[in-house]
């Protein structure tokens, strides 16, 4: 989900519905829906910092704050100072830089005018549809007599989840169009490839705030409730993302290989996922303590990247 407004002067409306439907037996069958509306008003005009110069043409100089380029230190990839936030980066003059709140500005490319648009609005998208079936592998006709001879409470269940996600904060005749030898035509990409780095706090806000994506996660799991004390789970999961901003992806490629090499954190690349799991979870009690350990195995290989990675954790809880 996108992050919070910044500032002040905001205003947020949510709105979420949500369908369940279990009139089958052993089908659930889930629709979740997050729809949030998000306005950012400018300041005003006696708490801006710099005012505009009317006499200076197609050039913006408003400040309306001002915010840190570089919020910690960090050397060998940890922070310097332990604390947040860096006293030697807060003090510094050179750190901040003047930011315009709350508008949205492009070049007319007919008319070459700067168009300025007062007040900024999110718009937020999270849609989730969520399907299991149990199976009862006892009441299967063909080895539901053998599964009864070993344990009674033993259930498959496959598993289904699709998550589509969009989110934007400006409009698409906003972004530039460039023609470059990477690309077959003119290409609209979400930022300028000449002026901002994948770094650069544009690029960082544009991320946070434009997203268009989905997921797909088919599984399947496996319940044996081996003793009264005892229960085994297994489970394997496939998971598909696509990231479908085509206009973001577009600017990585426009500034060559660097680009996909410097992507931030934020950007999320396509990615096919297996991963396998298998818990054991054991209840029981201690000196009038109820003790649970979770012990367990997880491989988790991406297919795209061919990296694999394993995981062996145990933990205890104990409450009374």
């Amino acid at each position: 989900m996108p992050d919070k407004l910044d500032f002040f002067n905001a205003t947020e409306n949510t709105l979420t519905a949500q369908f369940l439907y279990n009139a089958i037996p052993n089908l659930t069958l889930e629709l979740k829906s997050l729809f949030t509306v998000g306005k950012q008003s400018p300041p005003e005009e006696e708490r801006v910092i710099n005012p505009d110069d009317p006499d200076t043409e197609n050039v913006d100089e408003r400040i309306d704050l001002m915010v840190p380029i570089n919020q910690v230190n960090t050397r060998r990839g940890m922070r310097t100072y332990p604390f947040y936030p860096d006293p030697t980066l807060i003090y510094d003059v050179n750190n901040w830089e003047g930011r315009r709140y709350g508008v949205e500005q492009w070049i007319d490319r007919e008319t070459g005018e700067l168009i300025t648009k007062e007040g900024k609005t999110i718009q937020h998208l999270l849609f989730i549809f969520k399907a299991r079936y149990e199976i009862p592998l006892a009441d299967l006709p063909v080895i539901g007599e053998y599964v009864t001879r070993i344990g009674e409470d033993m259930v498959l269940t496959p598993m289904y989840k699709y998550i589509r996600e969009t989110a934007r904060d400006r409009d698409r005749d906003s972004f530039p169009i460039v023609e470059l030898a990477v690309f077959e035509e003119p290409t609209r990409v979400a930022l300028d490839p000449l002026r901002i780095q994948p770094d650069d706090a544009e690029s960082l806000e544009y991320l946070r705030f434009n997203k268009n994506s989905v997921e797909i996660v088919e599984g399947v799991r496996f319940d044996y409730q081996f003793t009264q004390r005892v229960k085994l789970l297994a489970g394997f999961q496939y998971r598909k993302f696509v990231n479908k901003d085509n206009d973001y992806i577009n600017y990585l490629r426009a500034l060559g290989e660097e680009g996909f090499a410097n992507a931030p954190v934020l950007f999320r690349p396509n990615s096919r996922t297996r991963i396998f799991e298998l818990q054991l979870i054991q209840q029981g009690q201690w000196a009038g303590f109820n003790v649970v350990v979770l012990s367990g195995f997880r491989i988790r290989k991406d297919v795209l990247r061919n990296v694999r990675s394993n995981t062996t954790f145990v933990r205890a809880m104990v409450g009374f």
